[in-house]
């Protein structure tokens, strides 16, 4: 399989220098020269005009102007080739789908060159290769790994709010693209060639779209499982998704898509109330539309005060779109004119004109609904905040009283174990006390009873000389032995 890729990649090699010469020869003498890489501010007066010193609105886009080969060369087989090659060799899932939107954007420019020199045929095989470009970069953005641990979900929140930028970004090229071929050929074509144009750069424009809600559904999957790893509350979980947000750089770049949007659509409506003046001039009347144009010059200020990026954004492409319509119908009565069918003609742009206005109106209503919608979920949000706040906030003041409560019963202990050390230590002291005055007592009794006997011993000596003189002699004697010479002497 190497073996066979790395022959393709040569033959790619090699084929390039032919194929650039062949599309060179092939484009050359039918294409226009496509010049705008970064469209310049447009200088629009109040007529419509482009001229020195008229408003300047800017309406910047960055885009490339090389389609490289084209489908009406032989060699175009080579281009989808080598894209394809470089496809099968991106593995990281960001890369390819940033890959897919690349080659998306280089076949639209295809789609522009072709529909310019007007071969259909070709211009529906890069509306094709358009639309398998958009598919590749949805499965890349589908297949990010989004399961697992709660930083794998964070992750994949961040490459997907990468891609989903880098998408938004290229809507808008596609927006730019289409207006700009539409305003070119307006002039040049028949109503026929318009309206296939217009279907053709519709589907473009619709296949974008959808691949920007299958990326908001994968963000909202994505978002819902890290929800789930994470157990935060769907608050906290929004919070984090604008962090990422912010980071990744798209809340910054969707402000200022939507600046230029809302530019876009002043221009659209100044150049639109040009052509009707211009038209006014010529005698045709044009008071409907520019009634509905007024309509529209009210609106943008409701866009501008819009807080949301991408409602502003989608609004102010709405009335771009609408003005850009006028100026078309303002176009075409005109050519109707000159061309002695203005009666038919006036009638059914007239009809379409309606049909658009409903269709613009069912949109507000749409987006209202769809903002006060986000306005209720957000304050669902709000008080849910407010009571996970409140809740805790309760149960941080229960944890105190508890903790308060027990320094209580501590305290109480402590000084239970004081007293009841202090009723011991009492209680020991009268012991020892006691004890003591018990050892006294007996002493006391002890010395009395001493004394007793040796008062009865006394005594008892005392009678036993006077019951017995012998014995009280002989006591006599022995106790004194000069007292019993001295008896001794005398008798």
């Amino acid at each position: 399989m190497k073996k066979i890729i790395a022959i393709f990649m040569m033959l790619l090699v090699f084929s390039l220098p032919l194929a650039s010469a062949v599309d060179t020869v092939s484009v050359t003498d039918e294409t226009p020269e496509v010049t705008t890489t970064t469209a310049t501010p447009q200088l629009i007066s109040t007529d419509g005009s482009t001229e020195p010193g008229a408003t300047t609105l800017e309406v910047d886009v960055e885009i490339s102007t090389d389609a490289g080969i084209t489908p009406d060369s032989a060699l175009y087989f080579l281009d989808t080739l080598g894209d394809d090659i470089a496809l099968a060799l991106t593995f990281d899932d960001e890369a390819k789908a940033k890959l897919s939107l690349d080659i998306a954007e280089e076949r639209l420019l295809e789609a522009e060159q072709m529909a310019d020199v007007g071969n259909e045929e070709a211009t529906a095989e890069a509306q094709d290769q358009y639309d398998q470009a958009i598919t590749g970069a949805e499965d890349a953005v589908e297949a990010i790994e989004s399961d697992g641990e709660v930083e794998v979900s964070v992750e994949a929140l961040a490459t997907v709010s990468a891609v989903q930028n880098r998408l938004e970004a290229h809507y808008e090229k596609v927006a730019f693209v289409k207006d700009r071929i539409l305003e070119r050929q307006r002039e040049r074509m028949s109503e026929e060639q318009i309206a296939k144009l217009e279907a053709v750069f519709a589907k473009i424009t619709e296949r974008a779209r959808s691949a920007e809600v299958k990326v908001k559904v994968k963000k909202e999957n994505t978002k819902t499982k890290y929800k789930a790893l994470s157990g935060k509350t769907d608050s906290e979980v929004d919070d984090d998704l604008n962090d990422i947000e912010e980071e990744s750089g798209l809340r910054r770049a969707r402000s200022e898509r939507a600046e230029k949007e809302l530019n876009r659509a002043k221009n659209a409506l100044v150049k639109a109330r040009g052509k009707l003046k211009a038209q006014k001039e010529a005698g045709i009347d044009v008071s409907d539309l520019e009634a509905k144009l007024d309509t529209l010059e009210a609106q943008i200020d409701d866009a501008e005060s819009l807080t949301d990026s991408e409602d502003a954004k989608e609004l102010a492409e709405d009335l771009k779109d609408f003005g850009n319509e006028i100026s078309g119908v303002a176009t075409r009565l005109g050519k109707a004119k000159a061309e002695g069918n203005f009666e038919q003609v006036k009638a059914e742009l007239k009809a379409k004109i309606q049909e658009r206005q409903d269709e613009h109106l069912k949109n507000l209503r749409e987006k209202a609904s769809e903002r006060a919608e986000k306005v209720s979920e957000r304050a669902e949000q709000v008080s849910e905040r407010a009571g996970k706040v409140a809740e805790k906030a309760t149960e941080r003041a229960g944890k105190v009283a508890e903790r308060a409560e027990k320094l209580v019963e501590r305290a109480k202990g402590e000084v239970r174990k004081a007293t009841e050390a202090e009723d011991d230590s009492e209680a020991t002291e009268a012991e020892d006390d006691s004890e003591e005055a018990e050892d006294d007592s007996e002493a006391t009794e002890a010395e009395d009873d001493s004394e007793a006997t040796e008062d009865d011993s006394e005594a008892t000596e005392t009678e036993s000389a006077e019951t017995d003189p012998e014995v009280s002699e002989t006591a006599t004697t022995e106790e004194s032995p000069e007292a019993t010479a001295t008896v001794s002497a005398t008798v």
